[in-house]
């Protein structure tokens, strides 16, 4: 079997690795790549190749549906046609599985773990965001309770970093294999499937097919979200989780589904120290998270704007986060407004180490977002034994106790948001003890302790 590649960019690129078969020309729109050769091969423009050399085209680009229509009208048939999504059988493609630098197909993977249980653990991408750092932190403990794990993800991302400190193997390009017939026999060497976001409702509908024990842990409340994503007709080996009581109302919300129990993430304990209250009597307030809409920098803004000058003398507010690409507008809006308040200092993206010392140095943590099921910051912070102020549109609002473990104020109302600020500065609070309260709370709903007794309890229900 020859085949034609059409695309010469970054897909093929990423994706040529894979590629067990050969490979007779490349095609391109670009004519300045025409009568040109790239890894030995000449590229050809497409009115002057010769289709019937091949058995198929396959399409690496990322606008292989324009290129698919272009093909049809040159008179090429549709069964000679493959993307790069679907290339996987056709081109005998094995997946790779990447442990601490060294990539092994998955077969022999497979076969050098073949003495222990597996799970396999899908994410939608590496970022160092929610459901990602969930299922990281779920892979160490299913690491502990004797799994060989596989953490996957459709796309690559810097948590591999993370993955390769913890010595956990990992799939970073799950996009291009899950839908493959390859990929679909090969899952059922797996002993648990965990799928740790909505977003792979997709990924549901194939793999559930496979009969094996599937837990969907799903964590986005968003009404978007819901929207968005069809859900599919779930078959009996599939068990739905939510990450809070907003999934849990979402779900029920869009979907009727009442058979939903809840599962919360864990985070590590990591070491920290039990701040003081500085001998200045000022207090250092972090706001953690994407620059968004949906994160609220506004909010607090707005509500320490109501504080008169005094009062935000006594305040050093932490703003950290990376603006969202396609919320350039509403970051550019907020870096403006920064101007008119000197107590901000801005920080863009920090890694978790960096983090962890933001954690250590502050007193409270604010969290005002207008959407956030159970947002990591929070309980990080609750972890460090810090009080936190959130919205009543945030998933840990179920936990605290007004003032005795944390502060919860009404959605966007920032007047409430600024007389919390104001009985803080005016000390009506101890905040030692408010964060002594919040560490319970982490203790008693997010610890790892906690979250192998929840783990244990649904691996045997799955398995019998």
């Amino acid at each position: 079997m020859i085949i034609a590649i059409w695309g010469t960019g970054n897909i093929y690129q990423k994706y040529k690795k894979y590629l067990n078969v050969e490979v007779g020309c490349f095609i391109d729109n670009d004519r300045s790549k025409h009568g040109k050769y790239i890894d030995g091969i000449k590229v050809f423009s497409p009115d002057e190749t010769d289709y019937e050399k091949y058995t198929y085209i396959l399409i690496m680009a990322a606008s292989y549906r324009e290129i698919e229509a272009q093909l049809r009208g040159m008179g090429i048939l549709e069964e000679k046609i493959v993307s790069y999504v679907q290339f996987v059988d056709i081109c005998n493609a094995q997946m790779l599985v990447h442990k601490t630098g060294e990539d092994v197909e998955f077969t022999k993977w497979l076969q050098k773990e073949s003495e222990e249980k597996r799970a396999l653990i899908c994410v939608h991408d590496m970022s160092y965001t929610g459901v990602p750092v969930t299922g990281l932190n779920l892979s160490k403990l299913l690491a502990k309770m004797g799994y060989s794990v596989l953490f996957s993800s459709l796309r690559e991302g810097p948590l591999r970093r993370e993955l390769d400190k913890s010595n956990i193997s990992y799939v970073d390009d799950l996009d291009i294999f899950y839908t493959s017939k390859y990929f679909f026999d090969e899952i059922k060497n797996f002993d648990l499937i965990i799928v740790c976001t909505l977003v792979l409702a997709n990924f549901i509908k194939i793999v559930q097919k496979s009969n094996m024990p599937i837990m969907w842990w799903i964590h986005e409340s968003l009404n978007e979200f819901y929207e968005n994503i069809k859900f599919p007709q779930l078959s009996p080996n599939v068990k739905v989780f939510a990450g809070g009581i907003r999934v849990t109302d979402a779900l029920l919300r869009y979907y009727n589904w009442k058979d939903v129990d809840q599962l919360l993430y864990f985070i590590p304990d990591c070491k920290r120290t039990d701040k003081k209250m500085k001998a200045d009597d000022t207090f250092v307030l972090a706001i953690v998270g994407a620059v968004s809409v949906r994160k609220g920098q506004d909010i607090l803004l707005d509500a320490l704007e109501l504080l008169d000058r005094q009062q935000r003398k006594r305040l050093v507010v932490l703003m950290v986060g990376d603006v969202i690409k396609f919320e350039l507008d509403f970051g550019d809006m907020i870096q403006h407004r920064l101007c008119d308040f000197p107590e901000v200092k801005k920080y863009g993206y920090v890694d978790q180490e960096e983090l962890e010392k933001i954690y250590e140095n502050i007193d409270i943590l604010v969290c005002p977002s207008r959407d956030d099921p159970m947002p990591l910051v929070v309980t990080q912070a609750m972890m460090h034994s810090k009080t936190c102020i959130i919205s009543d549109h945030v998933g840990q609002k179920e936990y605290i106790v007004n003032g005795e473990s944390g502060f919860v104020f009404q959605d966007e109302n920032i007047y409430e948001l600024a007389n919390i600020f104001n009985e803080i500065v005016r000390q009506k609070y101890d905040l030692n003890i408010i964060g002594k309260g919040a560490r319970d709370i982490y203790e008693r709903n997010f610890s790892e302790m906690k979250m192998k007794e929840e783990m244990n309890r649904i691996i045997s229900h799955l398995m019998s």
